[in-house]
Parts: structure tokens; sequence; C-alpha cells
């Protein structure tokens, strides 16, 4: 902006030299003026970005899949100096689809731009908000900000960076589980009840009179004589043990053969929506994935159920990237010993894993088997339009499906 103004002042010196050689008053005032206009011009643009500050967040920094949030900016001049033709830039990554603005364009990798024009007078405060549609599960970034202006004038620009950066954490959609799917994965042999996930078969609580939805065993014969009438043993409830929901991103042997993102965005939901279950019938639920997480190699979140559980695992999964270096059964050591396992893959030819992770310490292994979509439209009653799972162990290969909230 100097080396601008340097020619300027050249310029306007030679013509003012120029007028009093020739005696032209007219081109040595001209002159003059127009030198104090790009004088002030320059001051004003040297100052326009003083005492100027941006704000930017997220009105929902995490959101489900198919959810929209809005992008809110806020710009504040204070000052008695106007600020016009201010221009803010910001990147974002694909896919996020930020809606407004003077323009939008695409930047080299996974990058597109973003950027809208004010003018504000003194003392202003301006707000702006535009909406955010995020075309899948994933983090989005949002930076490498700027202001630029180009003074009253639009001889000299001024530009600044920020250093404002957001994130937006996009879920996996989430569907409702039938009871009947935990009940037929993890359940040994005994009835749920509200709030536990099983009762405890040893520790009676004593008797009421029998129910038709009362299993055989659950009936006393000898209560049941002395009383003349049918007696059911009642039951104090037994906490479940732990779950490890172990995904499995692998869609063939080696990484560089493809993978099949359609139904790995199924199983991302999949597991999401077990896990809300299961946490919700009280179950410990730990989550291991040989996908890329944020930071580092292999995703894992301990088996726990305090508020926060749900949370953790959702996060992991929307960071999750489709990329993988080792097979599952090299994370096998990061798994609780003990607690029941639910594999959930896209890989067919991966059902060696059912064997590997059944031998490691004790508790149950199921594997889920993700179908083509063209599969689904013969499923049985559990069936989610669109998709459907196989539930491969117990007695035989189970369709279950999920329903759309």
């Amino acid at each position: 902006m100097k080396n601008r103004l340097i020619i300027w002042i050249i310029i306007f010196l030679s013509m003012t030299v120029y007028g009093m050689r020739v005696g032209s008053t007219a081109l040595i005032s001209g002159a003059l003026l127009a030198a104090s206009l790009i004088f002030i011009a320059y001051q004003w643009n040297h100052f326009s970005l003083a005492k100027l500050s941006i704000d930017i967040d997220f009105t929902d920094k995490k959101i489900f899949a198919g959810e929209e949030t809005e992008f809110n900016l806020s710009l504040t001049n204070a000052k008695i100096l106007p600020v016009f033709w201010l221009t803010v830039h910001f990147n974002f990554r694909k896919g996020m689809n930020l809606i407004g603005g003077e323009k939008t364009g695409t930047l080299s990798g996974n990058r597109d731009i973003f950027f809208d024009k004010f003018n504000l007078s003194l003392y202003q405060k301006l707000n702006r908000h535009y909406q955010v549609r995020p075309e899948e599960r994933g983090a989005y970034y949002l930076g490498n900000g700027m202001l630029e202006t180009e003074g009253f004038i639009g001889l000299f620009s001024q530009k600044e960076s920020l250093n404002n950066s957001l994130e937006l954490v996009v879920y996996p959609q989430i569907y409702p589980v039938d009871d009947q799917v935990i009940t037929r994965l993890f359940a040994r042999g005994e009835k749920m009840t509200d709030g536990w996930i099983m009762v405890d078969p040893i520790n009676r609580a004593g008797v009421r009179d029998y129910q038709p939805s009362d299993q055989r065993k659950q009936i006393n014969w000898k209560v049941s004589a002395r009383h003349q009438q049918l007696k059911s043993d009642i039951y104090h409830p037994s906490k479940a043990g732990e779950i490890e929901i172990i995904l499995d991103i692998r869609s063939a042997d080696k990484s560089w053969e493809g993978i099949d993102k359609d139904q790995l965005e199924i199983a991302y939901s999949l597991a999401g929506s077990l896990a809300r279950q299961f946490l919700n019938k009280g179950i410990e639920v730990g989550f291991l994935s040989n996908g890329k997480p944020k930071i580092g190699e292999g995703s894992r979140v301990e088996p726990g159920n305090h508020p926060g559980q749900l949370e953790e695992i959702l996060t992991a999964l929307a960071y999750l990237k489709p990329l993988f270096r080792r097979p599952i059964a090299e994370y096998a050591h990061k798994l609780q010993q003990g607690a029941d396992k639910l594999i959930i893959t896209t890989y067919p030819e991966g059902l060696e894993l059912n064997r590997y992770f059944s031998n490691k310490g004790q508790g149950k292994t199921w594997q889920i088997i993700l179908g083509e979509p063209d599969r689904t439209k013969e499923s049985g009653n559990l069936q989610l339009p669109g998709w459907s799972a196989s539930l491969a162990g117990g007695e035989g290969d189970q369709e279950f499906k999920f329903k759309p909230l």
C-alpha cells in the first residue's frame, strides 16, 4: 500500500511542477486537490480496520446428519470512522454447504471459500446469519479467515488475517432400536425390565400372581400348589455387564482396494443407534474401530455408562475416517476382558473376527454384516426401508431393522 502511495505522490508532484512551468493554476490546484484526497484515502484506509472486531460461531456445534444449523457472523466497528467495502473471507471443508453470502467458490484440495461484503457506519454492530446444511456425517472446519477493505474511494486496500476458527461435528443418523434386537443379541435367557437389562434368577424377591407374559420357568409350582392358583417368582434386577461395539471399516482385504462408503455410513448409524439403546438399558458400552480417528491410529472409547458416554461414542463416530492401516483384530488388546462383543462390518469375508474375538476373554461375541440395499425388499418384520442387516450368531441368522424417528 505504501508503494502505491509513493507512486501517486510522484505523479501529483510531476503534475504540480508541470503546472508551474506552463503557468496553469487549474492544473496546480487540481494536482494539489487530488494529492490531498489521495492522502486522506490512504490515512482512512490505514485506520479502517482499527477497532474492528469479528465474532463467529455456530448456533449448534454438534448436530445429527440431516439436520441444519446456522453460521453466525458479528462485526463491530468501535470507532468514529466508517468502514466501506469490507470483505470477510473464510475457508471451510467441502460438503458443509454454507448457504448465503456474496459468493462461494472452490479451492484446491478439500476446501471451499466463503466471502461476503459489508459497509459499517460509525459505532455500528452488524449481525448476519447463514444456513449450514452438511451433506453427511463428519467433522467440518471453518477458518483461515481474512478481513479486506478498499477504503472509501477504492485506491488502497488493507488486509488482516483472522485467528477465528470453528468446528462443526455431525453425528451419524440415529434410529430407535426395537427391544427385540437387544433381547436377541444379549439376553441371557431372562426377561428384560425397565431401567435394567436383566433380572437375576438367583436373587428371588418374592412371588405374585401369574401373568400370561411370564415364562414357564418363572412359575413357582410349590407356592402355586399351596394357593391353588399359579404364582410366579419375581426377582431383583441385575445390571448387565459391559458391551464392546467393534466397528470394522474394511470393505476389502487391503485399504487400496476401495471402500463401500454408503454401507459404511449405515454401519456408523448402526453403531450409534445400538450404543444409545444399550446405554438406555443401563449397560456400560465401549467402542473400538480400526478407522482413522481425529488423532493417532485406531478409535477407542473406554466402556462406561456416565451421562456423557453416548456423546463420546457419537463424537468418535463423527471423526472416524474410512482409512485403516491394520485389521481390526490387531486392536483386540484394547478391549475390556469379559465384556460381550458386537462386531459390525460391511466385509462378509471378515467372519474370522467372530472366532478371534470370542477367544479373547469371557462374554458372548456377535457379528453384524450389513446387507446390500437390494436385499431389503424381502426382509422380515424388522426391516428398515432401504437397507437391512443380518445378525450372524446364536441360533442361525436373524434379520432386523431400524425405524426412522
